[in-house]
């Protein structure tokens, strides 16, 4: 018998299996990056969304330059996450043993392989809601491939398939976590000198990392190219193996555009205009022109069915180096579409374009141009976080400025903008009007060559409008410029040029002059009628002398009349008929002007002719198709009925545009006080907008109506979300489904009981390798020490080694075990008994590897019978004795798997809840629900049914694959039931907890970065502390943290809970007694089950409180106020305003007398305002200060009267809204709405409001006729009403074609007048309508200024802001203008005229002729031009008015102030202005009273926030009233607003 004996290898301190640690750790490193994925995708697809990605490109900023930024601003964000993970994970002994470089370099690796997949992934997504989402899952989704290899062993599958997998960066980073976890096992931890030890060795995945950063940046390039975008051109899949491409020319023949490049005759009238009216350019133009555009045509593929839809049909014409050429059209004419195509955001269908020689419609060409380009879009292209001052660096930067030149641009650049002031505050605190400022102010500090401007003024008003068009002019020269607007005045003013287009194609392209006398309608005569006014009997004087001499306007104190060119003789006799007769009184005319055609009135009469030209080619068509097909007459009947309103085309595929039925008819619009000089009739038969009329049922405010219109609303928009399905429905439950099956497909060994164990045979393969072969972490070689006496010799032994295929070595120092990890065995052979005694050896055993003993003794003792000369083999097998009863050994067990994955797909649903939340607080859905009636208890009621809902569907399915999959854990009577009480409490508690982290967001883009972090990410975090402390330390410990979690973080119950309840059944399992688990052993006090359905329970309750105070913080609202019981009830009355405001206006003063009185007497009214003033708190660096936003504010405003409140930006406009909407709480006075207080009757005070606000309150998927109807039901029209007063309010307002396509699909003036006709549904006493028509065009306002007119006759009042003057004269019964928070002014607007105007308006156009048009402007010798031709004219003027006063001159126009005593004629005017067209160059002219606009500038000019910009407006002043003669060439005035026909005092 061998002599034997047993030593166990030298090793630390006491480790546990480290198998579930391996798959937690790699696991976790991956969800760890998660979020770079969430937010760094979502950023860049809301870059590219918000088209600030397009305006970088156009800028100069090219696609390399693009990524290689990101990547390196990520590089030091992934070098410091990875230095603090790798040191943190050395800091808790993760990696106690392993090399610190390389576990960082895998992290630094991993990190920047993420970011480069985002790269990649962003070309894929046109919607940032869906990018983060989507990207997070695709990490997810590429980590499973590792989890069932790392379970079964990756020596199971070849190598190469491991190798592939890696291209999957997250596999591989969980590839190489796992064998650094291993290698701390086995080994001193990876190395570099380990790297390549093993099946699959650590180098393979870390090299797999680098592989795949470089592969992702690869394609993230390729894809940006060649995946169709919203935006920019797509090359061919294989564009990369063109020479074009890398030569950087185009593919395309060298005579491609010969005919382009030569022809430079200057006529746009190709064949592709034939039917346009193009001016003729002069000679000493020719050759200028910078872009030409030759048969552009852009057609947008019809979705779903759909027609295709032709935005650009065909455009040829023009624009030429130093001239402001303009486009005009309705809304959906092709403006826009037009400017993306020659910008290279949109690739044209057809055509061709140049811009200096260079090829627009080519890649190589576009970037050529992009190099000398400025642009400013329709939208604000700006990064909310950053200033004025850096957004300008930033683009100096781009467009190729030096660097020491950059500061004295940007100052220079923030001077010309006018935001030297907000210079350092961020974008997204910037006004609107400042924010088209900055954009106006990027596109051009690069001093660009072709400068592209989309409505770069709306949002401004009036008086900043002035200041960017005198910019502008000062900027035209030696750059093409190109805008788009649609305000008339500033075409008129600004454009040398004006292409105006319909249906895509060009109607007509010329100066102000060619289209006024092409399309001119005439003269317009205006004049303001006294009361005593006998309308009849000025006609009768008026058509004495002009017969066809029409009234276009007869609107309050003011009346106009469209006087025919053809009768410009017989205009003198009717003027001094009109003065005689108007000398006694006798017609009630208090004062009259004259004005030529507008370029308004051009841009209507030819919308109005395509119309008509439109219907009559559809009606040849359908009369063409008719005849060759023979239909029957009901058919022609209805294909007639159809003509009446003829579809619209659209720039895109998405909005349609709104035409309103007055375009088809033929309807005129006039309009005598505006600046503009329009016309705008408003026709008193319009159907006023009124619920109480329509409706059959009493009008009657329920809350459960309310409650039911909500819950449908939202319902129907959760089943049109494609959210809805993927993120809440499909992919949680296939992850539920995946958890299901590798449950029962995989076991850990803590699985099952252990009654009856199957033997184990024992081999030497099991822990050793053969010889040749590679060591890894399962098979080393055998070590063994030469201790023999002399005369043995150990090459015998060590050949038996080898005769049993087992790769031996020999060791100097068994003192040294621990050094020679990794090895699972080794023997010092003392004595082989072949010199006759016995044989002797000492065997080691490592109990790592648990069966190392046995083989170990096996081994040598076939070798010694084998040395004997025996051939047999020794098999050594373990056939163990069941476990007894006791406390189990509890360990990683498949339910703990399908714990996790169910709780993941329970989590998934969540994410989308607070992001609607978030989007209908940011749209301001929210906020008009409220101010609708609808309260917050009703509010939040209803989401939280349809959310509940659906999650407990996707809960209900997934308790239904628990039991189609009889996953064993769960299915018993216990655990169903615990199961069942968890996710009923549970579900309600996690969708509120969304709801209170919504709140901590105010772009709903932000938090669908985070969401997945939140609410995924975290509960995952805290399930594994909670895992891994109760398998490893304490099972108390971790119900005690899982608790206390409970509280902290409701979301992650579902995972804890679910552990629990799992835990019950796999102990018993472990016992060999899952048969005989009972329903109290769910119950046991030990179990935990129960006391988180308590805390469950009251969660519930400490949630409700939460969102309240969530809500009330939110809104700016004490944390007391969240306690009713803590606030003293208000009983309407404030403290007392003891302000006095000195020189108040004597209006002012008798309108807040008036408000005292009706507040003494109680009397009612629409709205009455009493001593409001509202303060804010400034935080400034040092100290607080106050600012107030409005001060001593008193107006009333009456039903049947429209109030127009005025004010430039920072007026305090919006804050006086806000308090009447109880958005914000007065700091003193009182608000009153419909007779109820705002702050102690606010339901009553909301039932009698509508709300029109500035931002379209609407939900994207709902359509025209659900937000109807269910606003209806909000305000208390009775359900059998609904239906028909909304398609009563849809005719009205002339959108019924419209009334079933969702929000997203409709154009901004659709969605304009759906807000309006929101506000006055049901029975308000006050509509606030804040700009209701910004974003029409001409037509489609006119046509709504109509139906706002005729809507507030009697029933009811509104209070109306706007940057339109125009828009104020025409719909307004009263105005006040605020500045710096205080009513300056207040009254009708001829009142105001009359007031503040101080005489009459005569404004000149001057034409100096070819030379000067065709030369430089900026030149000495081409200013003498003009000045010369100027002192002329103004000689001529003060011959005949020597009182007139030069008030601005303006390149060259010029305005003259006459006072309200001259005694000069309007006859005697207009004859000399007649005859001035002839001797003085005369163009254009207006003779008026002062017009609102001016009266309003002249207010907004003493706004001023600091003593600089108030210095330098003086100075203006100064220069303007200083001086009788025009301004000198050296000094450019901002120009005013053409003035229309109104008056001349007789």
């Amino acid at each position: 018998m061998p002599d034997v004996s047993i030593r166990m290898f030298p090793k630390g301190q006491f480790d546990f299996s480290l198998d579930s640690l391996r798959i937690t750790v790699s696991v976790y490193i991956v969800l760890a990056y998660m979020p770079f994925t969430a937010v760094l995708l979502t950023t860049l697809v809301i870059e590219k969304e918000r088209k600030i990605k397009e305006v970088m490109k156009i800028m100069g900023l090219n696609n390399v330059t693009f990524w290689l930024s990101w990547i390196i601003v990520y590089i030091g964000i992934v070098f410091i996450v990875g230095i603090i993970i790798a040191g943190f994970s050395k800091a808790i002994t993760l990696f106690p043993d392993g090399n610190f470089f390389l576990i960082f370099l895998g992290l630094f690796f991993y990190g920047l392989s993420v970011v480069t997949m985002s790269f990649m992934f962003s070309p894929l997504f046109k919607k940032a809601t869906t990018a983060g989402g989507a990207g997070s899952f695709f990490i997810m989704l590429f980590v499973i491939p590792y989890i069932p290899l790392a379970i079964l062993g990756p020596e199971t599958v070849p190598a190469g398939l491991l190798w592939i997998l890696c291209l999957f960066s997250p596999t591989a980073i969980a590839f190489f976590m796992d064998r650094c976890v291993l290698f701390e096992q086995i080994s001193n931890g990876v190395q570099f000198s380990n790297l390549g030890d093993g099946y699959f060795p650590p180098y393979a995945p870390l090299v797999m990392i680098f592989v795949d950063i470089i592969l992702y940046l690869l394609l993230a390039i390729y894809l940006e190219n060649v995946v169709p975008g919203a935006y920019g051109q797509s090359l061919s899949p294989v564009f990369f193996l063109k020479p074009s491409y890398w030569r950087g020319s185009s593919d395309k023949g060298p005579n491609d555009h010969t005919g382009l490049l030569q022809d430079n005759n200057g006529s746009e009238h190709t064949a592709t205009n034939d039917d346009a009216l193009v001016e003729p350019v002069p000679a000493a133009m020719r050759g200028r022109n910078g872009i030409r555009i030759r048969n552009v045509k852009k057609t947008f593929r019809g979705k779903g069915g759909k027609p295709d839809v032709q935005a650009v049909n065909g455009i040829s014409l023009d624009i030429y180096e130093g001239q402001i050429t303009c486009l005009l059209g309705h809304n959906g004419a092709g403006k826009s579409t037009l400017m993306s195509c020659l910008t290279g955001m949109l690739g044209a269908t057809e055509g061709q374009a140049t811009a200096y020689g260079a090829d627009m419609f080519d890649p190589a060409g576009v970037e050529k141009i992009r190099s000398m380009t400025g642009v400013c879009l329709q939208e604000n292209t700006l990064l909310d976080l950053l200033t004025p001052e850096e957004h300008l660096k930033f683009y100096a930067g781009l467009s190729g400025i030096p660097k020491a030149q950059i500061p004295d641009k940007v100052e220079e650049a923030l001077d010309q903008i006018d935001l030297k002031n907000q210079r350092a505050t961020f974008a997204k605190d910037l006004s609107g009007g400042q924010k088209r400022k900055l954009c106006v102010g990027i596109a051009i500090i690069g001093n660009p060559k072709i400068l592209f401007l989309d409505e770069p003024s709306s949002g401004m008003d009036p008086y900043s409008r002035r200041k960017m068009w005198s910019l502008l002019k000062k900027q035209r020269e030696g750059r093409v410029t190109l805008l788009t607007t649609h305000f008339m005045d500033e075409a008129d003013i600004l454009a040398d040029r004006k292409a105006i287009i319909s249906k895509g194609q060009l109607k007509c392209y010329g100066s102000s002059l060619f289209l006024k006398n092409k399309f001119g309608v005439g003269y317009r005569l205006g004049l303001v009628k006294e009361s005593n006014c006998d309308q009849d009997k000025i006609t009768d004087v008026i058509q004495t002398h002009i017969p066809e001499a029409s009234i276009t306007r007869s609107h309050g104190m003011e009346l106009a009349y469209s006087l025919p060119l053809k009768d410009v003789s017989s205009f003198s006799g009717m003027f001094k008929s009109l003065e005689e007769k108007s000398a006694d009184s006798s017609l009630g005319v208090q004062s009259y002007g004259v004005s030529m055609t507008t370029l308004e009135e051009v841009f209507l009469k030819i919308g109005e002719e395509a119309e008509i030209d439109e219907a009559d080619a559809a009606k040849k068509q359908v009369a063409e198709h008719t005849s060759k097909t023979k239909k029957n007459q009901i058919a022609i009947e209805a294909t007639q009925i159809n003509l009446s309103t003829p579809s619209i085309g659209t720039s895109g595929p998405g909005p349609t545009p709104d035409v309103p039925p007055s375009a088809v008819s033929g309807m005129t619009m006039e309009d005598s006080g505006s600046g503009a000089g329009a016309s705008v009739t408003v026709n008193m038969e319009q159907s006023p907008l009124d619920s109480t009329i329509m409706a059959t049922q009493p009008i009657i405010v329920q809350h459960n109506e309310q409650l039911k219109s909500l819950i449908r609303i939202e319902a129907v928009r959760a089943a049109r979300n494609p959210a809805t399905y993927v993120c809440r429905l499909i992919l949680p439950i296939i992850l539920m489904i995946v958890g299901g099956v590798l449950s029962l497909v995989i076991t850990f060994g803590g699985d099952g009981p252990s009654d009856a164990p199957a033997p184990l045979v024992f081999t030497p393969s099991m822990y050793f390798s053969a010889p040749g072969a590679s060591m890894d972490e399962k098979s080393t070689d055998l070590l063994y020490h030469n201790s023999l006496p002399n005369g043995q010799n150990i090459a015998d032994l060590v050949a038996e080694f080898d005769n049993l295929n087992i790769e031996s070595n020999a060791t100097a120092d068994l003192n040294a075990l621990y050094d020679y990890r990794p090895h699972n065995g080794a023997f010092d052979v003392i004595d082989l008994g072949t010199t006759g005694s016995a044989s002797q050896f000492t065997a080691y055993y490592n109990d790592t590897a648990l069966h190392s003993l046995p083989v170990v003794l096996s081994i040598m003792s076939s070798a010694l019978l084998n040395l004997y000369g025996n051939a047999s083999v020794i098999t050594a097998a373990s056939h163990p004795f069941p476990k007894p009863a006791g406390t189990p050994e509890y360990t990683f067990t498949s339910g703990i798997l399908f714990v996790y994955i169910f709780g993941l797909g329970a989590a998934w649903s969540l994410m989308g809840f607070p992001i609607d939340r978030v989007k209908e607080r940011e749209t301001k859905v929210k906020a008009q629900l409220r101010i609708s009636g609808i309260d917050t208890l009703s509010y939040w009621g209803s989401v939280f049914v349809i959310d509940v809902a659906q999650m407990l569907l996707v809960i209900i399915i997934g308790l239904i694959i628990i039991f189609a999959m009889q996953v064993p854990s769960l299915t018993t009577g216990g655990a169903a039931f615990c199961l069942l009480v968890t996710v009923i409490l549970w579900v309600p508690n996690a969708i509120v907890h969304t709801y209170c982290i919504s709140f901590i967001f105010d772009k709903f883009e932000t938090v669908q970065s985070y969401a997945f972090v939140i609410f995924v990410e975290i509960p995952l975090f805290l399930f594994l502390p909670t895992m891994f402390i109760d398998l490893y330390v304490s099972t108390a410990a971790a119900a005690s943290f899982h608790l206390v979690m409970c509280v902290i973080w409701p979301g992650y119950a579902i995972f804890g809970s679910l552990y629990f309840i799992d835990k019950v059944y796999q102990l018993a399992s472990i016992r060999g007694m899952a048969d005989s688990v009972t329903f109290a052993d769910y119950f046991a006090p030990e179990a935990y089950i129960w006391p988180t359905m308590l805390i469950l329970l009251f969660d519930m309750f400490m949630l409700i409180f939460f969102l309240r105070f969530c809500e009330v913080v939110k809104a700016g609202g004490r944390v007391k106020d969240t306690c009713p019981c803590l606030v003293a009830k208000k009983i309407g009355v404030t403290t007392r305003n003891d302000d006095n405001i000195p020189d108040e206006d004597s209006d002012v003063k008798e309108e807040r007398m008036k408000v005292e009185e009706m507040y003494e007497s109680d009397q009612s009214s629409a709205v009455a305002i009493s001593e409001l003033r509202k303060e804010f708190v400034k935080r400034g660096d040092s100290k607080a200060t106050t600012k107030v936003a409005v001060r001593n504010l008193s107006l009333t405003v009456q039903t049947g009267e429209v109030f127009g409140l005025l004010g430039p930006n920072g007026a305090g406009k919006t804050t006086t809204m806000n308090v009447v909407t109880a958005d914000t709480e007065a700091t003193n006075g009182q608000v009153r709405v419909g007779g109820y207080d705002v702050s102690s009757s606010l339901s009553d005070a909301y039932a009698s409001m509508g709300y029109c606000p500035q931002i379209d309150p609407l939900w994207d998927d709902i359509t025209m006729r659900e937000h109807l109807e269910g606003f209806a039901g909000f305000k208390g029209i009775h359900p059998t009403d609904r239906r028909q007063i909304a398609n009563n309010f849809m005719s009205a307002i002339g959108v019924m074609e419209h009334a079933d396509k969702k929000a997203k699909e409709l154009s901004g003036g659709t969605k304009r007048k759906l807000c309006f006709a929101l506000s006055m549904l049901g029975n308000p006493k006050i509509v606030l309508l804040d700009e209701p028509s910004t974003g029409m065009d001409p037509s489609s306002k006119r046509f709504l200024w109509n139906v706002i007119t005729s809507s507030f006759l009697e029933k009811k009042g509104a209070i109306l802001t706007t940057h339109s003057m125009e828009e104020a004269d025409a719909v307004c019964s009263r105005v006040g203008i605020m500045i710096q928070g205080q009513l300056r002014c207040l009254g009708t607007t001829q009142h105001l005229k009359d007031k503040y105007g101080g005489g009459y308006i005569l404004e000149i156009k001057l034409n100096p002729g070819v030379q000067y048009y065709t030369s430089d402007q900026t030149t000495t010798a081409v200013m003498d031009i003009l000045d010369e031709k100027m002192d002329i004219l103004h000689k001529q003027v003060m011959l005949l008015i020597p009182q007139a006063e030069v008030t601005e001159s303006f390149a060259e126009r010029i305005t003259y102030k006459i006072p309200r005593d001259s005694s000069i004629t309007l006859s005697t005017i207009f004859a000399f202005l007649e005859q001035g067209k002839e001797d003085y160059g005369i163009e254009e002219y207006s003779f008026s009273q002062t017009t609102l606009e001016q009266v309003f500038i002249d207010f907004a000019k003493t706004q001023v926030d600091n003593p600089d910009e108030e210095a330098e407006l003086v100075t203006v002043a100064a220069q303007e009233n200083g001086s009788n003669r025009p301004g000198s060439r050296h000094s450019v005035r901002h120009a005013p607003t053409p003035q229309t026909s109104v008056n001349m005092e007789v």
